[in-house]
């Protein structure tokens, strides 16, 4: 092994001895103390969704746009998603997420989500579902989008 690899894993192991000394195993914590802090968590449930049909979908999809300066353009990939909500935490916090973890979001349910485009936010929608996945009907469109 030559001396980078043997200073890689020297490191390696410097860094899993200090994540192992601050954060605790999660078999080392007391049982009852466990138990507490499960009973301390807030209920989650999954929320109802309303259900459209694809035809519907497909009535309220996107119109063709006319021939512009910009419409070379309009087979461009654009990433969009829809934003739920956010949370800030620790890192130390985020060291113990496990599987089962329920991470409150800043959003309340009956609140519009955020669709995004490349990471701005163009509009605010409600989730629906479509054919059994996941969906966004557009309310309102960002005046500065």
């Amino acid at each position: 092994m030559d001396s980078e690899s043997q200073k890689v894993d020297e490191l390696v192991s410097t860094i899993e001895s200090a994540i192992k000394e601050e954060i605790p195993e999660q078999n080392s914590v007391d049982s009852s103390e466990s138990n507490q802090q499960l009973n301390s968590l807030p209920e989650a449930h999954q929320p109802d969704f309303d259900e459209i049909s694809r035809k519907q979908a497909e009535l309220n999809s996107i119109p063709q746009l006319e021939s512009t300066p910009i419409g070379r353009f309009y087979d461009v990939s654009v990433k969009v998603a829809a934003e739920l909500g956010s949370a800030n935490m620790t890192l130390q916090d985020l060291m113990r997420i496990r599987e089962g973890t329920v991470i409150t979001l800043d959003r309340n349910v009956s609140e519009p989500v955020d669709i995004m485009a490349q990471g701005v936010c163009i509009a605010k929608g409600e989730v629906v579902v479509v054919d059994g996945k996941f969906a966004v009907r557009v309310k309102h469109i960002r005046a500065d989008s």
